[in-house]
């Protein structure tokens, strides 16, 4: 039987007997770090535990003999939605309060989150102490702390970092590094990140600073925030969203190009919720060396601490879904992908998720030299001979993926 549990965010041995026992649940590492930060930095609340999942969040609930006070879960959980797993829940524990959350603008969400029985709805951008708190109180349950005492911001989390300044995340905070402490300190990857949502920026920083050797040295809201933060803080990754303000369409691609233009030695990696292959060949159009590519919702440790150690390298990133994805929808009309054998293709599809041959050969159980001969054949099947091997793999790789 699943416990409730939580490593990032150990328990508070120290919580008051009369704390509001909060569950988070949502398949999103950067929401879940993000929002169990919030709880436990909210007066009168403690961090029950967190769930990946909903069918996880059902037996944790069902199966412990003290269920939590409030649960705050995700709307968009997979096959089984927050919505279903409300209604199991409350099924069986009709005590608990269930507040569901979503990064989705959908005006049917309220109506739907009252229906299941939800006690309320709340946009992820408006989670806060606040608004925490407020939710609690709606739903009947005292806390020891008043609404009005708290900050709307993310609460600054601990260790020798300093949360983004402003509420509208238009600043961006420079932050202690391990360059200033020493110079027998080891080497760490300096990483400027980027996003205009407080609680994803605050859920991936809680991620990066999870991975041992990376230093996250700034956050940011805007890509002049990002700019300047790349300026001041020498950085040797910068982590961006896509949509950014004033336009929300394609501001951090352009930022991404214009940092690279400026110093093409720094790694850049795009985080997106859009697995858009117009995105990625936007990012990868003059080449992809120094380059990542990942979708928010896969983002976790092992995965980012790939992608930096890649990028730093000099080395592409794309996320494997998106490849997937765009393997899925792929044109039936002729063209020179369509020369290549089924294996061929596997190799090409390996290469353009950011794999080495060495770690071709290793996944399809194929040596080094049968690798070698199939990109070979690779390239000449795709008339891209004469030309430099690195030149030849982006583009490749951009055949591919437009494919």
């Amino acid at each position: 039987m699943a416990q409730p549990a939580n490593p990032a965010y150990p328990a508070n041995s120290t919580q008051a007997a009369s704390d509001v026992e909060v569950l988070v649940v949502d398949d999103q590492m950067p929401f879940r770090l993000a929002s169990s930060a919030v709880v436990d930095a909210t007066d009168g609340f403690h961090l029950w535990g967190t769930a990946a999942d909903a069918a996880e969040a059902v037996e944790i609930v069902l199966g412990s003999p003290v269920a939590p006070g409030l649960i705050l879960m995700d709307v968009n959980l997979g096959e089984v939605s927050g919505i279903d797993a409300t209604r199991q829940i409350l099924a069986e524990r009709p005590e608990v309060s269930i507040v569901l959350v979503s990064t989705i603008a959908e005006p049917d969400l309220p109506v739907d989150a009252s229906t299941c029985g939800a006690a309320g709805y709340l946009p992820k951008s408006r989670l806060s102490p606040r608004s925490l708190t407020e939710l609690a109180a709606a739903a009947g349950r005292s806390t020891a702390a008043d609404p009005a005492e708290h900050n709307e911001a993310t609460p600054e989390p601990d260790g020798d970092v300093t949360a983004a300044a402003g509420g509208d995340g238009s600043t961006f905070a420079p932050m202690a590094t391990a360059r200033e402490h020493g110079d027998d300190e080891p080497t760490r990857r300096r990483v400027v990140l980027a996003d205009d949502n407080l609680l994803i920026r605050e859920g991936v920083a809680a991620v990066l600073r999870s991975i041992e050797g990376v230093e996250l040295v700034a956050e940011c809201g805007d890509v002049d925030s990002l700019l300047s933060a790349v300026a001041e803080s020498n950085p040797d990754v910068v982590i961006t969203d896509i949509r950014m303000p004033p336009t929300h369409t394609d501001e951090g691609i352009a930022a991404a190009l214009q940092i690279r233009a400026d110093n093409p030695d720094l790694g850049v990696i795009v985080l997106s919720q859009f697995s858009d292959p117009a995105f990625v060949l936007a990012l990868f159009e003059n080449g992809s060396d120094g380059l990542g590519y990942l979708l928010k919702e896969r983002v976790n440790p092992d995965d980012l601490a790939r992608a930096i150690t890649a990028v730093v390298a000099g080395e592409s990133m794309v996320d494997a879904k998106i490849v997937e994805v765009l393997v899925q929808a792929r044109s039936q009309r002729s063209s020179a992908i369509d020369r290549l054998t089924p294996r061929e293709r596997e190799v090409l599809g390996l290469i353009a998720e950011g794999l080495n041959n060495a770690a071709v050969a290793e996944a399809l159980v194929l040596s080094d030299k049968a690798v070698a001969k199939h990109i070979n054949n690779i390239f000449s099947k795709l008339d891209l001979g004469g030309e430099p091997d690195a030149h030849r793999r982006v583009k490749a790789v951009l055949l591919w993926l437009s494919h």
